[in-house]
């Protein structure tokens, strides 16, 4: 038998998913949280419409008590946050704001342990996700690093070749 939560995130999947919506733009600037926060259109409004979509797709993955399915949508989400320099506690504790928004949405309903239990499934999954866009990112960082100084060293060649030809043909 499905317990309350359960059918809260089954039946109000579209409440939950805008709740939930809003505890993570609320993370943002005000005016970059207004924006994400009205999902829409992937062309005007890519972020909002990521957000949107895969917190839709997440909330239905807890409702079927579906916990492989996490791993895209969560990945897309973090992979924004990390991206938007959110310190790692705010990056990831986006999963735990569901816990307020179920007690929101059913305040009489007690805490169900097997939606807890998929919500700490999420958040990890959320943390490794973090984690892995944070590497690459860093990784772009070097290899971008790694250009511009070869890049600078190859023109100091060129330039110290031009400069020595010149002082050979002069002699």
């Amino acid at each position: 038998m499905a317990s309350e939560q359960q059918r809260l995130l089954a039946d109000r999947r579209a409440d939950v998913a805008r709740a939930w919506l809003d505890r993570l733009v609320a993370d943002y600037p005000t005016d970059a949280g207004r924006l994400f926060g009205k999902g829409g259109n992937p062309f005007t409004n890519p972020v909002g419409a990521t957000f949107t979509e895969q917190l839709d797709l997440l909330v239905a993955a807890l409702g079927a008590g579906d916990a492989p399915a996490f791993a895209e949508p969560v990945r897309k989400v973090v992979r924004i946050r990390a991206i938007h320099d959110l310190d790692c506690r705010r990056a990831v504790s986006f999963p735990f704001a569901l816990r307020d928004v179920l007690r929101q949405l059913a305040p009489a309903a007690p805490d169900d342990p097997a939606v807890a239990h998929l919500i700490d499934q999420l958040a990890l999954e959320a943390f490794v996700a973090y984690s892995e866009c944070r590497e690459q990112l860093s990784q772009i960082r070097v290899n971008e690093a790694y250009r511009n100084v070869t890049g600078a060293l190859r023109r100091l060649a060129k330039l110290d070749a031009e400069r020595h030809g010149e002082v050979d043909s002069i002699s």
